[in-house]
């Protein structure tokens, strides 16, 4: 008896894991090259013990094989939502360092495998503890497994709209990653323009080199000083993500 219900709970486990491990392979942070993998293994088989034990029903699907990619494809879908919310930080992140002259100082960073500012690891760095520190990655865990009630393991019913999480989720990365960088970017051009025009006045100064200078000190002031509301903005895009997570995992259309 006990034999044949540990039996009939491999399946759904396997379901369960499988919706899971796609997450957190492409959840920020968590998914990335530096978290080990025997970490990222053992987290997945754990948090799916806990969630295939308390699953509120479980109908087997037609297709084993069916029923994997698609819990495959719902997780990397919830994944993928949050990283691309999270992009616009790296989008401001670059538009700040061109302007503050960092443009052709990027480095490979070690996180994501590709080349970016150091403006943009600051921030991206940032925007990491604030995922952990306001209790994110705690929200879409729980999504995650609020997500079993509407979509059970397996079922076919889980159609994301792609079309729509495209558009909404690039318009707002565009129009938030123009907000935070926009104070930089003013801040920048204020201080190249009053270069230039000393350029003018005194033709023999080396306003090239001076202005290259103060004008990373400005961008450090001014960084310093809307550090606040870079927090607020990226409280919110996180806030935007869950909202995006929440609609998805609820079957709400």
């Amino acid at each position: 008896m006990i034999l044949d219900g540990l039996l009939g709970l491999i399946e759904p486990f396997m379901l369960v894991s499988t919706r899971l491990g796609a997450l957190i392979t492409t959840l920020p942070i968590m998914g990335f090259e530096p978290a080990p993998k025997k970490f990222r293994a053992v987290l997945t088989i754990v948090l799916a013990l806990g969630m295939t034990a308390s699953l509120p029903g479980y109908v087997p699907p037609t297709s084993l094989t069916l029923g994997l990619l698609q819990e495959a494809l719902f997780g990397a879908t919830i994944g993928l939502t949050v990283r691309v919310i999270l992009a616009t930080v790296e989008m401001a992140g670059e538009l700040i360092s061109l302007q503050m002259g960092f443009g052709f100082n990027k480095t490979v960073d070690p996180l994501t495998k590709s080349e970016s500012g150091p403006i943009t690891r600051i921030l991206s760095i940032i925007t990491g503890v604030l995922f952990f520190a306001t209790g994110t990655y705690q929200a879409v865990l729980r999504a995650l497994g609020d997500s079993f009630g509407a979509f059970p393991p397996g079922a076919s019913t889980f159609k994301p709209d792609f079309k729509a999480l495209v558009l909404d989720a690039g318009s707002t990365m565009i129009i938030s990653g123009a907000r935070i960088a926009l104070p930089l970017v003013i801040l920048a051009l204020i201080g190249q323009m009053c270069f230039g025009l000393m350029t003018k006045v005194a033709p023999e100064m080396n306003v090239w080199g001076l202005g290259f200078t103060f004008i990373i000190a400005f961008g450090f002031v001014g960084i310093i000083i809307f550090m606040p509301t870079f927090i607020s903005e990226s409280r919110d895009l996180l806030e935007r993500s869950l909202g995006y997570i929440s609609n998805m995992t609820l079957g709400e259309r």
